[in-house]
């Protein structure tokens, strides 16, 4: 759940689906969705990863890192402009929605994870063919940033595959 670090975080308000952005002139108003949690989008294209290595006929070890981004999703389309991106983190006690004087506006745009592997590996060589099915097993971290803040986690990895050599 998304808090502050300095302020004991109480509720977390979203933008009422209808917001009209910033002709809305009360901010008192317009965080009402109770216990709001953002939603990420699925985005496969949206990242890169990459592996260097030693390999010594069968055993293998390699580095892998790779970088995906996450947008904030729209749930159903409902919500107008950009209102599922801001949520008001509020120290009060809970009550209809969050004032100005008890709480904090922040914009969550998307979520970005860095992953820094170590994987040991091994290739089942056959004879005669430039195919060679894999097994490996890896641990690392996790580089989670959500709104300017940045959290490793503890990270692991079983990978299966069929790798070819290019000589």
């Amino acid at each position: 759940s998304i808090k502050e670090d300095s302020r004991n975080t109480k509720t977390v308000y979203g933008i009422k689906k209808e917001w009209d952005g910033l002709k809305t002139g009360n901010s008192n108003t317009i965080f009402t969705e109770k216990d709001y949690s953002f939603k990420y989008d699925n985005n496969p294209f949206l990242g890169f990863a990459g592996a260097i290595g030693y390999s010594m006929n069968g055993p293998r070890i390699e580095f892998e890192i790779s970088y995906e981004t996450f947008d904030v999703k729209n749930p159903g389309g409902n919500y107008k402009n950009d209102a599922h991106m801001y949520c008001a983190l509020d120290t009060a006690e809970p009550s209809t929605g969050a004032t100005a004087t008890s709480s904090v506006m922040i914009k969550n745009e998307n979520l970005i994870d860095i992953s820094l592997m170590l994987n040991a590996c091994y290739d089942i060589m056959l004879d005669g063919m430039p195919i060679s099915p894999y097994v490996c097993a890896g641990i690392g971290t996790d580089l989670v940033s959500v709104i300017n803040a940045t959290n490793p986690k503890l990270s692991y990895q079983g990978k299966l595959g069929i790798s070819y050599s290019i000589n």
